[in-house]
């Protein structure tokens, strides 16, 4: 079974987790999810808003699912983990758009 690590960051992105908590309904694939100040609670899988080992998870994770957060990716490109990335539209500013875009180009 693949292990997919999903991080919103420190905000909330309740759309992504709602989606991947569908997902995990229907498919073997261990989900685990940080929701940050999310106010979902997922059903189908592990869920947590912070964590003092999240460097564990994510060495522990084949796949990670993240909002376009620049230190997120960053970090995560640095331990070489596959990822997708989603942007969070929601938030004000909308740079997560712009961050992604270039992700996906590069």
């Amino acid at each position: 079974m693949i292990k997919v690590l999903v991080t919103v960051g420190t905000y909330k992105f309740d759309e992504l987790i709602k989606k991947i908590d569908e997902i995990a309904s229907e498919k073997k694939i261990e989900f685990v999810c940080q929701i940050g100040q999310g106010k979902y609670i997922p059903k189908n899988c592990e869920s947590f808003s912070f964590s003092t080992n999240f460097a564990e998870k994510v060495d522990n994770s084949e796949l990670i699912i993240t909002h376009a957060g620049a230190g997120t990716i960053y970090s995560l490109l640095e331990n070489k983990k596959n990822l997708i990335v989603v942007p969070n539209v929601n938030r004000v500013d909308k740079h997560q758009l712009e961050i992604a875009k270039y992700v996906s180009d590069n």
